[in-house]
C-alpha cells in the first residue's frame, strides 16, 4: 500500500465550501481548544503534530523562520485553515488583536467579576493545607517575633511559605 502525499491527505480534511465568510473548515482532528490538528507523518506522536492552521501558512507562504511567531486569525475562527485569513504574529499581536475584537473577557467582563462566587480562596481551594484560623495563627505568632523556620514547622509548610503569608503574598485577602 503507497503512503499518501501529507498535502494530499491534509486537504482531503479542508472544507472549502460550506461557510458564508469564505473560511475553509478543518474537518479533522481537532485539540481540546478547538484547534485543527494534522499528523503530519503518520504517526501520533506530538511531533508529528501541527496546528492545521500552521499548516496552511506554511504550505502557502513558506517556512516560519522564528517559532515564537504564532499564526493567527483575522478570521476569529479557530478551524479555518484559508491561508488568506491568516496572518503571523507575536503572542502580543494575537492577544491585542483579540482584545480590540472583544474577545477577550477582562475588566468588568471578566467572568470573576461578574460572577465572584466563582472565586475560590482559602479552605475551599482543593489543595489548601492551612485554614483561614492557622493563617491567622501564622501571622500571630509572627508578630510575637517568632522565627519562620519554627512557624513552618509547626504548621508543616516551608518557612518560604511562612514568610509569603506574614508579607500577605499570600492569602492576602484575608
Amino acid at each position: 500500500m503507497k503512503c499518501e502525499p501529507p498535502k494530499l491527505r491534509f486537504w482531503r480534511f479542508v472544507d472549502k465550501t460550506s461557510h458564508p465568510k469564505g473560511c475553509w473548515l478543518w474537518t479533522g482532528n481537532r485539540t481540546a481548544s478547538g484547534y485543527g490538528y494534522f499528523v503530519l507523518s503518520g504517526k501520533r506522536t506530538a511531533r508529528d503534530r501541527i496546528v492545521a492552521h500552521r499548516m496552511s501558512y506554511i504550505w502557502a507562504f513558506g517556512e516560519i523562520e522564528d517559532v515564537k511567531l504564532f499564526v493567527c486569525h483575522h478570521c476569529d475562527n479557530r478551524l479555518c485553515v484559508n491561508p488568506e485569513h491568516l496572518f503571523l504574529g507575536t503572542a502580543k499581536d494575537n492577544t491585542q488583536d483579540a482584545l480590540k475584537k472583544g474577545r477577550l473577557a477582562c475588566g468588568e467582563r471578566s467572568p470573576l467579576r461578574v460572577n465572584p462566587a466563582l472565586i475560590r480562596r482559602g479552605s475551599q481551594v482543593h489543595c489548601a493545607k492551612l485554614t483561614e484560623e492557622q493563617v491567622l495563627q501564622i501571622r500571630a505568632m509572627r508578630a510575637c517575633g517568632e522565627k519562620l523556620g519554627i512557624i513552618g514547622a509547626k504548621f508543616g509548610i516551608p518557612f518560604q511559605t511562612v514568610h509569603q503569608i506574614t508579607a500577605r503574598k499570600n492569602w492576602g485577602w484575608l
